[in-house]
């Protein structure tokens, strides 16, 4: 879902906002794929191969976000964008898996989108 908005396109906040409404496609945010996530969450620390699997994602939507940020903000307000970012999405996934309302995926990315202008119109402080 990422690469298929990524494809084509150079603008850094556009890619931004792709890497991120990317997360809430409608194929991948579900409630049921919520709860697995939530579940992969909770045992990748006892299990090696989990634990990999859990690096090499974080290690790679860290990556992508700060790829971007890094052509969008002050160096030194990067790392603070980035982990704000990374925690919004991540909380998001948490919050659709512990509700009983059916996640929205159209609703995510509207409120991803918000939370991203926000973050980058109000600046960050690093």
């Amino acid at each position: 879902a990422v690469l298929h908005r990524l494809d084509g396109q150079t603008d850094p906040e556009y890619r931004l906002y792709a890497i991120v409404s990317g997360n809430f496609d409608k194929v991948l945010f579900t409630n049921q794929s919520c709860s697995v996530w939530t579940q992969f969450w909770a045992y990748a620390p006892y299990s090696p191969k989990l634990a990999r699997l859990h690096r090499v994602n974080k290690s790679r939507v860290r990556s992508n976000l700060r790829a971007e940020l890094k052509q969008i903000l002050p160096a030194q307000s990067v790392e603070t964008a980035r982990t704000a970012i990374q925690s919004y999405m991540d909380g998001i996934w948490l919050h659709a898996a512990q509700t009983d309302a059916v996640a929205d995926a159209d609703a995510a990315q509207a409120d991803a989108m918000l939370f991203l202008r926000l973050l980058l119109r109000g600046g960050v402080q690093g």
